[in-house]
């Protein structure tokens, strides 16, 4: 059954702005992927993304789970013989991805842009200024010793900043939901329509075993140097540091056997 795409010019052109070279450039070789030292066979980017950026595919582009993945080495714009530029386009992404799923959407955009940063700070700056006005020591200062909590009480601080941190939190949660149902339905609508919950499990599983084995590899065996044994400054464990440190300094060997004489002489030593 043929389906119809839908094209989102807009989005195409938004994900240019954001510092992603000419798009029509690329002529899908598939060099990007091949040189990605991440991409796999089942998985192969930045390929993909690029012909949905060229398409203007907004959905499959932003569901894309590959996007996050990429750790912006930069191989893929190396090799690239046309110069698209795929790890930018990768980055243009993200960063459209953030302000995309950002729960409420104002502030995703207010935060991706600096425009809007007089307005950013302009909020906890009215809220507080409020505060003082209804307390009343807007235009007065209170009367006798100088304390803080007279002018601004600690439980009104308290309570702005708990309820900042739970609507960030509950806009996180709200943001990282939607972006788990795009990723859902991306995938339900790939060729091989493998659900992101699938592989939660072993890549926490993963996760786990190279913690231990990183943690296992740390610990000293019976017999085995480890850094902290080479680097002692005692002549038991650094014996060999002295010797190819005096050996590059000749003028420390004389001036140390001549403090050692001067200590024998003087009965220090």
């Amino acid at each position: 059954m043929a389906t119809l795409i839908q094209p989102d010019l807009e989005f195409k052109r938004e994900i240019i702005g954001l510092d992603a070279h000419d798009l029509s450039v690329c002529y899908q070789c598939g060099t990007c992927s091949a040189v990605c030292p991440i991409s796999t066979a089942d998985n192969p980017f930045p390929r993909k993304e690029m012909v949905w950026v060229q398409w203007g595919l907004k959905d499959r582009a932003l569901g894309n789970s590959s996007i996050w993945m990429c750790h912006q080495c930069g191989t893929c714009n190396t090799y690239c013989p046309r110069d698209a530029k795929p790890a930018n386009v990768m980055a243009a992404l993200r960063d459209y991805s953030i302000a995309h799923y950002a729960v409420p959407r104002f502030m995703g955009r207010a935060l991706s842009e600096p425009r809007y940063l007089p307005l950013l700070f302009a909020i906890p700056a009215v809220i507080f200024l409020a505060i003082l006005g209804w307390l009343g020591n807007l235009t007065a200062l209170p009367r006798g010793q100088i304390v803080f909590s007279k002018f601004m009480p600690i439980l009104y601080i308290e309570v702005i900043f708990m309820a900042a941190i739970g609507l960030s939190m509950a806009g996180a949660a709200m943001g990282g939901c939607r972006y788990w149902k795009a990723m859902s339905r991306s995938s339900g609508a790939s060729s091989n329509g493998q659900h992101p919950g699938r592989h939660i499990v072993s890549t926490l599983l993963d996760i786990l075993k190279q913690s231990s084995s990183s943690a296992a590899r740390s610990r000293p065996g019976p017999g085995r140097l480890t850094r902290a044994t080479c680097t002692r400054p005692t002549w038991q464990s650094s014996g060999g540091l002295w010797a190819w440190w005096l050996r590059r300094r000749p003028w420390a060997w004389g001036s140390m056997r001549s403090d050692i004489s001067h200590r024998g002489r003087s009965g220090i030593l």
